[in-house]
């Protein structure tokens, strides 16, 4: 038999406030319930929707069961039965195969239209992370699968505190930028240099040192190296920056405290003491699709209409596309920005993905149009933007309008 307790933990001000918001979203969407289910892969969206920490490793399955009405259900492994302690509600004790699928039959009944991690055809993979197997059991237990997406979209609201926390974390990496470019300008002016690994490093320090966490190490491309839209410096590559060659640097990182939020940018410099008339030129136009991008955005707040994340990747790509450029710009436009850097809310996106959820007031994410030339080099622009009421603003200042020359 399942053991079966109640879970002796305080909710939090917040945390209590969001339980209500997501047990609105799913009686909003006509649901009975919203399951998370994670083991050795964690579930890609618990701790965003919860604003909580990332969920510990865990060997066992486990899943979170939210009823659109009373108390939440945590179903966890003997061995690890503190995998949710972040989480409040009921918690149902298992050890083997049978006690877990006794679980899943008890859990959907009464309980048959459940909104779960996956979108019909694959059609949105950063949802789409529920295994097959247990599909297939919870359909065999009488639940009706609809897909998490439009809950995701519509709980992308950021708090004041959240954007506050973002909006400091945006200008911390600003700063950090800003001090790698001037190293890179200081040594220029010696005819010396950083190699890719060690500028790489220069900024990082600065982004830890002012106190933000990273999941990732940013990406530093030089030369040729740049046309990698995420060029990853390594040994067997590592190269240095010379005279006339482009730097891209393009990083993210939040605040240290469960349930802060991301910020992320890309700039672009030259080591030269005037920007190239080509460079100049397709920096230019990447930031008039950015700005046309965002300015589609705002219109469509200030005049009250419903705007899809793959409309505004439309506008963007297909400005890029009328100059020659649209075999050259190789991803979506945009991505949303919560505890994750690549979030679970609307992306702006038509090309890996047709993202049709609609932008919802107080959701961020970013605008951040490119070009990539193999052989020659790839430039990037890319600023933060959060939707609202009746506009939108850019939360990542100052963004970039030109190259930065760096020997100027």
């Amino acid at each position: 038999m399942l053991t079966r307790t109640r879970a002796l933990i305080h909710w939090a001000p917040m945390t209590t406030g969001r339980m209500t918001q997501v047990q609105a979203a799913v009686k909003n969407a006509g649901l009975d319930a919203w399951l998370f289910a994670g083991g050795e892969t964690p579930d890609p969206v618990l701790a965003a929707v919860f604003r909580i920490a990332p969920v510990p490793h865990a060997t066992r399955r486990y899943a979170y069961f939210v009823p659109v009405h009373g108390e939440p259900v945590k179903i966890l492994h003997a061995i690890e039965p503190h995998v949710l302690d972040a989480l409040p509600g009921l918690t149902w004790i298992y050890n083997g195969r049978d006690q877990w699928r006794e679980a899943t039959r008890a859990m959907v009944d009464g309980h048959p239209r459940i909104a779960m991690q996956y979108s019909p055809d694959g059609a949105l993979p950063a949802v789409d992370a529920l295994p097959a197997g247990w599909m297939e059991l919870l359909r065999s237990s009488g639940a009706v699968p609809s897909s998490s997406a439009p809950l995701l979209a519509d709980l992308a609201a950021l708090s004041p505190a959240e954007l506050a926390g973002h909006e400091r974390a945006a200008t911390a990496l600003a700063r950090a930028v800003q001090a790698t470019f001037a190293e890179l300008s200081r040594l220029g002016r010696l005819d010396q240099t950083l190699t890719e690994i060690e500028a790489q490093a220069f900024l990082a320090d600065r982004v830890r040192g002012a106190g933000l966490v990273v999941d990732h190490p940013p990406i530093v491309a030089f030369g040729e190296h740049t046309a990698d839209p995420h060029f990853a410096p390594a040994l067997a590559t590592d190269a240095a920056l010379h005279r006339q060659e482009l730097v891209l640097v393009d990083v993210w990182a939040r605040e240290p405290e469960a349930g802060s939020v991301f910020a992320d940018i890309t700039w672009m410099g030259v080591m030269e003491e005037e920007v190239p008339h080509e460079y100049a030129l397709m920096f230019a136009l990447l930031c008039r699709a950015r700005d046309q991008g965002f300015e589609a955005v705002a219109r469509a707040a200030r005049d009250g209409r419903a705007l899809a994340g793959a409309h505004v990747d439309q506008i963007v790509r297909g400005l890029l596309a009328a100059e020659g450029y649209g075999d050259y710009f190789r991803h979506r436009t945009g991505h949303s920005l919560d505890t994750s850097v690549h979030g679970s809310g609307v992306n702006l996106d038509s090309l890996e993905t047709h993202d049709d959820r609609i932008l919802r007031p107080g959701s961020l994410f970013t605008i951040e149009p490119g070009v990539y030339m193999p052989g020659r080099f790839g430039m990037r622009t890319e600023i933060d933007v959060v939707l609202e009421p009746g506009g939108a603003r850019i939360t990542t200042q100052p963004f970039q309008s030109a190259v930065t020359a760096l020997l100027a």
